[in-house]
Formats: C-alpha cells, sequence, structure tokens
C-alpha cells in the first residue's frame, strides 16, 4: 500500500455551535464523541513514493493547494476550479530517493515553495515555472522543519540539535570544500540551546508564532522548549532533559499549536497533543 494523503472539509463554525448543543451527556457529565470535521473527502496515494514526511496548505485565500514533503521531492495537491472542481498535482521529483528525501515544506507565498531535505539543502521551487528550483542555502544538518518567517528570513529546525535563522538576502548557497566536502551556509542567528533528540522520531510538535516570536518544538525525549526568535539566547525549558516535562504525559509530543483565544485574559494558548490527550496551555 503506497503512503497516503487524506483530505477533508472542516464543519462551518455556525454548524458547530448547534451541533454541540444536542449533544447529549450521561450522568457523570461526559459528551458524546464530536467531530469538527467531516468524513475524509479525498484521498491521495502516492505512486513510486515510498514516504509522505510532512504537508502545510497554502496563504492564498483564492486557491486550495497543499505543498507535500515525499521521500522523492516535494509534490503539490490543488483543486483545479471551474464548475466541475477536480483536484490536480504536480511533482518537484529531483532525483532517487536517498538524493531528493525531502522532510519539509512551507509557502514562501502562494507562488514559491521551500523544501527542506534530509541533506541539509532548502530548495526554492517556483510554482510559476515548469520544475524550475534552485539549492538556496544549506543547513547544517537533515532539516526537519522549515518556517517562512518575513520577507527575508526562514527558520530551520534540524537533526544534531542545529536550529538557525537564515536571511536570503546575505546567506550564500551550499560551498563546496576540498577537505570537509558541502559546507553550511552561514545562518543570519543560531539557537545554542535547541535541543532535539539523537534519533528521526517522525512527527514531533513544531510551531511558530509570528506576532510573539515564539518557537515550540517538542523533543524526542517527551520535552517541549519554548524559544523567542528575538533573543536566541533565552528559552523556556519546560522540564529538563533529566525529569518529565509532566508524570502524566502520556507519549511523546506529536503536535503543538500556537492559538488566539479572545475569551482568555492573556489572549494566547498552547495545544498540546500528546498520547491520547489534548492539553491546553496559557500565559
Amino acid at each position: 500500500m503506497p503512503p497516503t494523503l487524506h483530505l477533508s472539509h472542516l464543519k462551518d463554525p455556525s454548524a458547530i455551535l448547534s451541533d454541540i448543543n444536542e449533544i447529549p451527556y450521561d450522568n457523570a457529565g461526559r459528551g458524546a464523541p464530536f467531530n469538527l470535521d467531516e468524513d475524509i473527502n479525498v484521498v491521495f496515494r502516492a505512486v513510486n513514493v515510498k514516504t509522505i514526511w510532512s504537508s502545510v496548505a497554502s496563504p492564498s485565500v483564492d486557491t486550495t493547494m497543499f505543498a507535500v514533503a515525499t521521500s522523492k521531492g516535494a509534490m503539490l495537491v490543488g483543486l483545479k476550479g471551474g464548475t466541475d472542481q477536480t483536484w490536480t498535482t504536480r511533482a518537484d521529483f529531483a532525483g532517487d530517493d536517498g538524493a531528493a528525501d525531502t522532510l519539509a515544506v512551507d509557502f514562501w507565498n502562494s507562488n514559491l515553495v521551500l523544501a527542506g531535505m534530509r541533506s541539509g539543502k532548502v530548495r526554492l521551487w517556483d510554482l510559476r515555472s515548469d520544475g524550475a528550483n534552485n539549492v538556496r542555502f544549506q543547513h547544517s544538518s537533515s532539516v526537519r522543519n522549515i518556517k517562512v518567517l518575513d520577507d527575508n528570513k526562514i527558520l530551520v529546525a534540524g537533526l544534531k540539535n542545529k536550529m538557525a535563522i537564515y536571511d536570503i538576502r546575505f546567506t550564500k548557497g551550499p560551498q563546496q570544500s576540498f577537505r570537509s566536502g558541502i559546507k553550511a551556509s552561514i545562518p543570519f542567528q543560531e539557537f545554542p540551546t535547541y535541543y532535539l533528540g539523537s534519533h528521526l522520531y517522525p512527527q514531533l510538535g513544531f510551531d511558530v508564532h509570528l506576532g510573539m516570536g515564539l518557537i515550540a518544538s517538542a523533543t524526542e525525549d517527551k520535552k517541549l522548549q519554548i524559544f523567542d526568535w528575538n533573543n536566541s539566547h533565552r528559552d523556556i525549558d519546560l522540564g529538563c532533559r533529566q525529569e518529565p516535562l509532566f508524570e502524566t504525559l502520556d507519549g511523546h509530543i506529536r503536535c503543538v499549536k500556537f492559538v488566539e483565544d479572545q475569551t482568555s485574559r492573556d489572549g494566547l494558548k498552547l495545544l498540546i497533543a500528546h498520547g491520547t490527550k489534548i492539553d491546553v496551555w496559557s500565559w
């Protein structure tokens, strides 16, 4: 069975509120299971691809498009407009699995996709041209997460406990060194206390709050770190490496997400999915 990508529509918010009011509760106050999304609408099977690592939605409100990171490179899945809407795919497969393994993707804008590779290269895919792409810079380890911070700065988090911000106005592409092979590009800013772990554990949580300049990153030993990218030496280490973050932590932190809550006094919350639970942290 090839790796699959499931696409679902979220329910309309007004319909969700109506449905919540009709949820039956038992004597203990437990409600019946409730889904915020509809049934799976579209299933894509990536033929000739070993692994789908991650995906991200396009920031454009005018198009429905997803960039997908696969073991053979980046892929686009989009909804073609018109009266008879159909889903289409485009691939930017640059080589065999070993050379093109892409672990992370992000949209720079609606026309440009950044692809972070296992080799540490960060490639730029211009969707307006046929397969035109180039390597913009070289990270010092495999790229596990990538996030566009603004028009010029790109955050890259990788293995070997390496996380850095690159400014594309000043960052040079990969350079060949006679003694050590490919040399990493010089970053704009580094995070010396960033810690991930020693193995490639799949799907650990990672999120960025652009407005407040915060980075939340889960580790392989079930911890969570929060960084302030305006000050790379200031980090909030929630739990040291020797002790668990919480005694009741069910498992690895598979997803983290900053959310704005207008009903909260502080406004900002962090959702953390671990094991079978979702915790809500607030400031």
